[in-house]
């Protein structure tokens, strides 16, 4: 859907995204002169269906059409042929629909090999891996937009590093590769684990989280998206709105902290808000900004209902950065945000695996430089 503006802005606003996200990490095994591909399906597959998969063996140079065969976990998989053994290629996969091929995948690398001898058992034993003593555990609430942490459990004996691999029942969640996952719409309903792979030297073991269970958030509970982003304005909230109006304008909310609060929308994606307070003032004039005091000066949502000049949730960083000429990044933890220049307000982006994960407005004055713009993101 094309929506056209014509009272200042003159802007056509698209709904939807017309071509597939990126297909999961490739995972690749060598055989002689072909490699064994497999792969997950794009979460969103456009605004149409999944008609067929391409596959690229130069890094996205060229692309042939692949056929694919169900794998186990829900994968996706098929033969890569033709390739010249002792050669490495960079391999990457893309879905396509009725509006064309979609976003890229991550690359994988594969060097194919001819049959090969049978090794020479090592002079030495091979190092025993550690074992898992206590298994790991998820800490965080689960519902949509909460952050779950996963401790790394404990071992018999000290590995030198540790992977994550968060999966949502049993199946490995594209991406999700970190000691931290933040709760999306489509986990509602279904259980969350994380597997930790602890290693020491070559050898390696794991060892898996017990499951938490994310609730379906009932969407007549929760108002439906309305209004717009634009000016000071998200939807239903304002920015300078006191804590106790912003209350009585959306009533469902739980209290992050004692200047946050998240509202409940409908689709399980709210409106989160911070509100100044005593620490954030502190660091500029409390003279000028003392009518501040816990007023809303920042606000977010993960609702896709809502963009900033097109921008919405789920937007490629690559598009995003296109649209609103974005400056440097600011990094914090997991996340990368963007401040965009606004007339009466500041747009506000976070961005997470090059993918826009929330985006909002915040308060002009708190945000005029790159510094107050790091002191406001902390505090929040």
């Amino acid at each position: 859907m094309y929506v056209a503006e014509s009272g200042g802005s003159n802007t056509i606003d698209r709904v939807g995204l017309p071509t597939p996200g990126a297909p999961g990490q490739p995972a690749l095994t060598p055989g002689d002169g072909t490699a064994q591909l497999s792969f997950t399906a794009p979460i969103d597959p456009g605004t149409s269906s999944i008609t067929s998969y391409q596959a690229s063996v130069d890094g996205g140079a060229s692309w042939q059409p692949i056929t694919t065969s169900s794998g186990p976990n829900g994968t996706l998989t098929t033969t890569l042929s033709g390739l010249t053994n002792a050669t490495a290629y960079s391999v990457m996969v893309r879905a396509v629909n009725d509006s064309g091929p979609g976003a890229d995948s991550p690359s994988g690398s594969v060097t194919p090999n001819g049959p090969q001898p049978t090794p020479t058992p090592p002079p030495n034993p091979t190092p025993t891996p550690p074992a898992s003593t206590s298994p790991p555990s998820i800490s965080g609430t689960p519902t949509v937009g909460h952050t779950l942490t996963v401790s790394d459990g404990a071992w018999s004996s000290s590995p030198s590093g540790y992977t994550f691999q968060w999966k949502r029942d049993g199946v490995p969640i594209p991406g999700a590769t970190g000691n931290t996952y933040m709760v999306q719409a489509a986990d509602q309903g279904h259980s969350i684990t994380c597997t930790v792979t602890a290693s020491e030297g070559t050898s390696s073991s794991s060892a898996s989280s017990a499951a938490v269970l994310v609730p379906i958030v009932k969407v007549n509970a929760c108002p439906k998206p309305s209004g717009r982003l634009v000016g000071t304005t998200l939807g239903p909230i304002s920015l300078g709105v006191t804590q106790a109006k912003a209350r009585r304008m959306l009533p469902r909310f739980d209290v992050r902290s004692y200047h946050t609060d998240n509202f409940c929308l409908s689709g399980g994606q709210g409106i989160r808000v911070g509100y100044a307070s005593t620490r954030l003032l502190g660091a500029t004039s409390r003279s000028k900004l003392a009518r501040l005091n816990g007023r809303i000066v920042l606000a977010l949502t993960a609702n896709p209902y809502y963009a900033l000049h097109g921008v919405r949730q789920g937007t490629r960083l690559v598009t995003a950065a296109r649209r609103l000429k974005l400056g440097k990044a600011i990094h914090l933890g997991p996340n990368d945000w963007y401040v965009v220049p606004g007339a009466t307000s500041n747009g506000v982006l976070k961005v997470r695996h090059g993918v826009v994960w929330e985006l909002g407005i915040a308060n002009k004055q708190l945000t005029t430089g790159r510094a107050s713009q790091l002191q406001l993101l902390r505090n929040f």
